[in-house]
Parts: C-alpha cells; structure tokens; sequence
C-alpha cells in the first residue's frame, strides 16, 4: 500500500499532467481544423519569404479578406468538420494568379442536432460582441507591428483588390478564414478558449509565383466554461479581441523576421 507521502507527492505531477495534456489536445484539435480549412494534410509545407525578399520591400498594399461570422464550436468536434461541410466561396485575386478559398466560417455546417446546439450557443454569446469588427482588428494588429518596426516606409490598406500588380514592392492579403470561441477541454463543465484562423498570402512583381502563404491558429491563453462567456460579455470581448490581435501579431512577426534571417 502507497503511503500518504508518496500520493502526496504524485498530485502535483498529475495536475501537471492534466495541464500539459490539455495544452496538447487543444494544439492537435486546431491544427486539424486548419487542415480541414486549408485542404492540406499534415504534410503540406509552409511557404514563406526568405530574407532577401523581404529586404528589397518597403512599400506594401494589404487587403483584409474573410467572410466568416463569430463561431461557437462546442458540441460539435472541429476533427470531423469536413470541407464538404462548409459553406465556401472563391475569391478571385488576379494579380495571385492562383484563386484563394474564403470560408465562410466554420459555423456553415450541415444541419444536426450538435450543429443547432452550437448555433444556439453562438446566438446566445454573439450578442457581447456586437460592434467587435474582427477583420478589422486583425489588420490593425498586423499593421501596427509593422508600423512600429519602422521597417517599411510606406503601408497602405486597401478596400478591394487592386486592378493592376505593381504599385508596391509587396501585396498582401490577410484572410480571416473563422474566429470565436472553441472547445479545447472536455469535461464538467467544458471549457473554451476564444480562438482565430488566418491565412496570410503574399505576392512580389518581381516573383511570379506567391512568396508567402501559411495559416496561422491561435489560441487565447485563458479557459472558461460556457456559461462563463455567456454571463460575462467582457470577458468574451477580451479573450476574443485577444486571439485575434495575437494572430496579427504572429503573421507580421513572420514577414519582419524570416527563418532565414533569424
């Protein structure tokens, strides 16, 4: 028989435990939604810009795409969220050559029982982030690390797609492909994170193909129970302006530093 000491001394390890396990799921449960997003399998490879590219830069024009709606992804599992499942469009950007998916949030699943639940629970907390314009947050995030590296003399953000290629050095486009609140911790209750999944895409005249494309998923720090986010609309507004400023912040720190130059 164990002694008191000896279980004692285990409990930490197991709360340790738990914590990392938790971290882990909630990390392997959004790459698979970004899998699912993007097409790819796990194999796929991001493609960025390498240092020289980046250096001959210092005017770029941005573009805020996306027309995902806030989410709640609670009763449903975003591992079997499918392509097929969702509600797409493709938006047509000339001077990339090549179309670009915009998803049309992850909440345009095929009606069932744990989809309307999920539809409920976002009515329900949709209303604390009224007037939250995530696109826009998103961009200012992006843009602001870039403002204040002083790398780029000039930075321009556009309403539409340009009608001709080479007014900048550089043109990008930040996808807001879904954001809102996810399930990352079953249990009683479960607890959510407030969440963002961007995909960033960028063009050189100089280069005929693109020079960066890579999702970026972002998790909020902090968890909560359902209910939490429901009674509590400050909350929900921080925790969600949180991951979406997070995502911006990650992509530009992605376009100043490149692996290469690191």
């Amino acid at each position: 028989m164990r002694s008191r000491l000896e279980l004692s001394a285990r409990l930490p390890l197991t709360a340790r435990m738990r914590e990392l396990v938790s971290r882990a799921f909630a990390i392997n449960l959004l790459c698979a939604m970004v899998s699912v997003v993007s097409g790819c399998g796990t194999g796929t490879q991001v493609l960025r810009p390498n240092a020289p590219q980046i250096a001959a830069v210092q005017t770029i024009q941005i573009l805020g795409a996306g027309v995902a709606d806030f989410t709640v992804i609670n009763d449903r599992d975003p591992v079997q969220l499918t392509a097929a499942q969702m509600a797409g469009q493709t938006l047509a950007l000339g001077i990339f050559l090549t179309p670009m998916l915009v998803v049309g949030g992850i909440g345009a699943i095929h009606s069932s029982t744990m989809a309307k639940r999920d539809e409920a629970h976002t009515a329900a907390i949709a209303q604390n982030v009224q007037g939250v314009s995530a696109r826009s947050l998103l961009l200012a995030s992006f843009i602001g690390a870039l403002e204040r590296s002083g790398r780029f003399r000039t930075i321009e953000i556009l309403e539409q797609e340009p009608t001709e290629a080479g007014k900048a050095d550089a043109f990008i486009v930040l996808n807001l492909i879904s954001y809102g609140l996810m399930r990352v911790v079953k249990g009683d209750p479960d607890s959510l994170c407030g969440f963002a999944i961007v995909q960033a895409r960028m063009r050189l005249p100089s280069e005929p193909q693109v020079v960066w494309d890579e999702v970026e998923e972002t998790l909020a720090h902090q968890r909560y129970p359902l209910d939490t986010f429901k009674q509590d609309p400050a909350l929900t507004r921080r925790e969600l302006i949180g991951a979406l400023e997070a995502a911006g912040q990650r992509l530009a720190f992605e376009l100043l530093y490149p692996r290469g130059a690191r």
